[in-house]
């Protein structure tokens, strides 16, 4: 059986991006339908016996192989699922596996797009290999989500995979942890653009034309559509002068305009661009040193084995780079120092973020939860105050990287004074 002999619709759907995985089967069929791996019973074991997984468990998972390898259709398709997911993606993830669903009748449909990942990791190898990719970079990359998968599944008796966008780029190999983070290629959509000074490399960002932005610099998002803006961002370029709002680099969108004249700067990020992701995994050595050491790392590796990737910096989201726990916490503290080597911008973020990583739930009560740490009882006495936090974005560029360590290379001491002046009509006490 081929795939072009199978409907999509009879076995996968998707609130959104359905159109993506239909434009991929065009391509996989015109390829010749050279897929990827379907798991191999061998590599199943081997994980079964290095997380313990016996029993009924252990049972269900090789039956739902099983009945996978035996039926033509969905051998075929998790082939081509396989396929997919491995390939280069070049930052664009789409909307496609943020939401599918496996919709056949199945026996063991929690164990459906466990086996799918775990099918993509010869698949992956493969790859890599290809791209002369030493083995240290990515041998262990999968058993980051198997344990804690296994983990669960011995524990509920569920095998559903809670995160399959996330979880998918470590079977998939498009991550990769460099010294103190992970990295992955993302495509830069945001609505703004940033401007390198041609003489004295000033780096300087204008949102686009039309967004409604809150009193507290926060551009408004369509989750928060009931915020009463303040005013909306406007851009124009005529007579040689790019006029439009500001973006304090504190992560606000300034009422002020900046007027900057074409023949004096050069795009420096542009919406289309190709940055590295970063993702902080928990532990130690979240300072600045660490920073430039994995931000240096990276730009080597994608160098040498991903050289058609033209990587122009950085980016990021993060409850960590909320420019309001510069209020709560003294300069000196990590999360301060490396929030301020960045450019950071307003995404129209909320505190949830900041309420699961600080107390582990985004509904958290800050009236009863825990205080016992000085973060704690500050978050909760500003959110108890009617305030909030607010989830954040960043952007290094790679010109920066060099000497991000030593210095703060886009924050301004006029930034601070604005940042500052704002938040003191919002927050009417100190913290």
């Amino acid at each position: 059986m081929r795939l072009k002999d199978i409907s999509l619709k009879d076995y996968i759907s998707a609130k959104k991006g359905f159109d993506e995985i239909e434009r991929s089967k065009e391509i996989y069929e015109k390829e010749g339908e050279k897929g990827g791996n379907l798991l191999g019973k061998e590599l199943l074991e081997d994980i079964c016996k290095r997380y313990d997984l016996a029993g009924k468990n252990k049972e269900r998972l090789f039956a739902a192989l099983s009945r996978i390898e035996e039926n033509e259709a969905l051998s075929c398709l998790f082939k081509f699922l396989v396929w997919d997911l491995c390939k280069e993606r070049y930052g664009e993830d789409g909307w496609f596996y943020i939401c599918f669903e496996f919709v056949f009748d199945f026996p063991y449909p929690d164990c459906l797009k466990f086996i799918l990942l775990l099918s993509c990791i010869g698949t992956r190898e493969e790859k890599l290999k290809k791209r002369g990719v030493p083995e240290e970079y990515y041998e262990n990359i999968p058993d980051l989500m198997i344990k804690p998968q296994i983990e669960s599944y011995k524990k509920t008796g569920s095998c559903n995979v809670l995160d399959f966008p996330w979880e998918r780029n470590f079977y998939s190999g498009h991550i990769f942890r460099l010294d103190r983070f992970y990295f992955i290629p993302y495509k830069f959509e945001d609505p703004f653009m940033l401007y390198r000074n041609k003489e004295n490399g000033e780096v300087t960002g204008v949102y686009n034309g039309g967004y409604k932005v809150s009193k507290d610099g926060q551009v408004i998002s369509e989750e928060s559509l009931l915020k009463e803006p303040s005013f909306v961002t406007d851009k124009k370029v005529e007579d040689g002068v790019i006029t439009g709002n500001y973006m304090n680099t504190c992560g606000i969108i300034s009422e002020n305009k900046v007027s900057l004249l074409e023949n004096e700067v050069r795009a420096a990020l542009t919406p289309g661009d190709l940055l590295l992701a970063l993702h902080i995994p928990g532990g130690a050595g979240y300072t600045p040193a660490k920073l430039k050491s994995s931000m240096e790392l990276a730009l080597s590796f994608y160098e040498n084995y991903f050289p058609e990737y033209d990587i122009k910096g950085f980016w990021s989201e993060s409850w960590l780079y909320d420019p309001r726990l510069s209020l709560l916490l003294p300069e000196s503290s990590n999360i301060v120092s490396v929030q301020r080597r960045f450019y950071r911008y307003s995404i129209g973020g909320n505190g949830a973020m900041l309420r699961r990583e600080v107390w582990g739930s985004e509904n958290a009560d800050a009236a009863n939860a825990p205080k016992e740490t000085s973060l704690q009882k500050k978050a909760a006495k500003v959110i108890m105050s009617g305030n909030d936090f607010t989830t954040t974005s960043m952007i290094v560029l790679k010109e920066e990287v060099p000497f991000i360590e030593e210095k703060e290379p886009y924050i301004r001491e006029r930034d601070v004074l604005e940042f500052n002046t704002v938040m003191s009509g919002i927050w009417k006490e100190k913290y």
